[in-house]
């Protein structure tokens, strides 16, 4: 199991985020092992039930940028060999945890990052959405031989992410850091960027 979630954003709306999830890696991985939950499940219910033996949990739009709360609930479930799963008018009870969390937003500013995160993969994603004619050719091969070619190559893929690897480090996710910071935090990076490009002399 990976160390490390994924979270996709893009302003654009209909780029194929939910397709990746609900389209491709939910039929591959299986619907009775993936589980979709929504933020205010994660942030805000008591219960637990929605990673109980899953493998993918998605959640198909987080917008935290104003809290830490949904980062901090999060890192547990991500990264914790085991966890407590409690259920509405059940005992709770420990598990093996086996679930990846795959995350889309429709903000930028999704979730507050802190700088030295290990915990989240944000790729980079188009803003330019495809055709309707373009989708709908990629739902036939889909219906086709798609799924199979695409679980053929990650079978084979073999540069797989191993268990205690952290999430690499991009764009997108150092944006998403420095949108996480406190108006002063803020003010201070930019007064340091100044510092740092000016031609005169700094103290």
């Amino acid at each position: 199991r990976m160390g490390y979630a994924m979270l996709l954003m893009s302003e654009s709306q209909g780029v194929g985020k939910t397709t990746l999830a609900n389209a491709v890696l939910e039929p591959i991985v299986g619907r009775h092992n993936t589980d979709q939950t929504s933020e205010r499940d994660i942030v805000e219910s008591q219960f637990t039930d929605w990673i109980a033996e899953k493998r993918l949990v998605v959640v198909n739009e987080i917008y935290s940028g104003h809290s830490w709360k949904a980062y901090h609930k999060l890192k547990t479930f991500i990264t914790d060999a085991e966890v407590k799963v409690n259920k509405k008018f059940q005992t709770p009870y420990t598990v093996e945890n086996w679930a990846h969390i795959f995350a889309c937003s429709n903000s930028k500013s999704a979730l507050r990052m802190d700088d030295d995160d290990r915990r989240w993969l944000c790729p980079e994603v188009t803003e330019t959405p495809w055709s309707r004619e373009r989708f709908n050719r990629f739902y036939r091969w889909l219906r086709g031989p798609g799924l199979g070619v695409i679980m053929r190559w990650a079978t084979e893929y073999g540069d797989y992410v191993s268990p205690g690897e952290r999430a690499p480090m991009t764009a997108a996710k150092a944006d998403l850091i420095v949108e996480s910071l406190t108006d002063a935090g803020r003010a201070l990076r930019d007064l340091a960027l100044a510092a740092i490009h000016s031609n005169k002399p700094v103290a």
